[in-house]
């Protein structure tokens, strides 16, 4: 009988490891539904207001390929010390077009952040595209505790103009929110003789949405869950011949 356990047990292990199909959560920040890109979720609000917070489940419009919540979707934040936020919509449903800052943005961090996520590992891709005039550097910190900590990440990114971004991979507990944050002018770590110009550069951080894609996330698989039932249906049937 303590054979037939240990058998078990460790079958247990061998079945309910597995890797989670690809998944991606992919929004669009935009002042409205109708101009969020195609394949996107849109975290949708109007040129000086509070942005907030929206929850995505899998299944919605940008979210797709598997579960990687903690089962009530991903809530998406954005945060800063200032209240409200500037929506300079450039015209149009291009991905690139629309983004969300805080106004004389110089020196204040601006925060992404992610809450409800399994344990998982992650990389997080922005966007930091404007078709107008806008541009800058941004220093990029990480958070995978909720805020207790951050680590300096990425050093004078920059942004506006076409072909920015940043991207960063992390790996969440299951349990903290998960906190992106970028600082404009540069001046938080590494080079720190970021400009002062508040009036054109860094005055808008020219944040348009992100990609979140996991590379992988364990959680058991229907094949497994059904081989499992049938491991233990047998080691139970010769349990009773012993």
């Amino acid at each position: 009988m303590k054979i037939i356990k240990t058998i078990t047990s460790a079958a247990i292990l061998m079945f309910v490891g597995g890797v989670a199909q690809a998944t991606t959560l992919k929004v669009d920040i935009s002042d409205s539904v109708a101009d969020v890109a195609s394949g996107y979720a849109g975290f949708v609000f109007s040129n000086n207001t509070v942005p907030g917070s929206r929850n995505y489940s899998v299944g919605d419009a940008g979210y797709v390929g598997g579960s990687i919540d903690t089962g009530s979707g991903i809530m998406v934040t954005l945060a800063s010390s200032e209240s409200a936020y500037r929506l300079v919509d450039r015209g149009g449903d291009n991905f690139l077009r629309d983004y969300g800052s805080i106004d004389g943005a110089l020196n204040k961090a601006q925060d992404v952040v992610l809450s409800g996520l399994a344990f998982v590992s992650a990389t997080f891709t922005a966007s930091l595209n404007d078709l107008g005039n806008q541009f800058g550097v941004i220093d990029v910190q990480l958070s995978v505790d909720g805020g207790t900590s951050f680590t300096n990440v990425l050093d004078d990114v920059t942004y506006g103009s076409t072909g920015n971004g940043y991207t960063i991979n992390f790996t969440s507990n299951g349990s903290d929110d998960v906190i992106i944050r970028y600082t404009a002018g540069g001046n938080v770590f590494g080079n720190t003789t970021g400009t002062t110009d508040n009036i054109r550069r860094n005055r808008l951080v020219t944040f348009n949405g992100f990609d979140l894609t996991a590379n992988s996330v364990s959680e058991p698989s229907s094949t497994a869950l059904l081989g499992l039932g049938g491991l233990a249906l047998f080691l139970r049937r010769r349990a009773r011949k012993l």
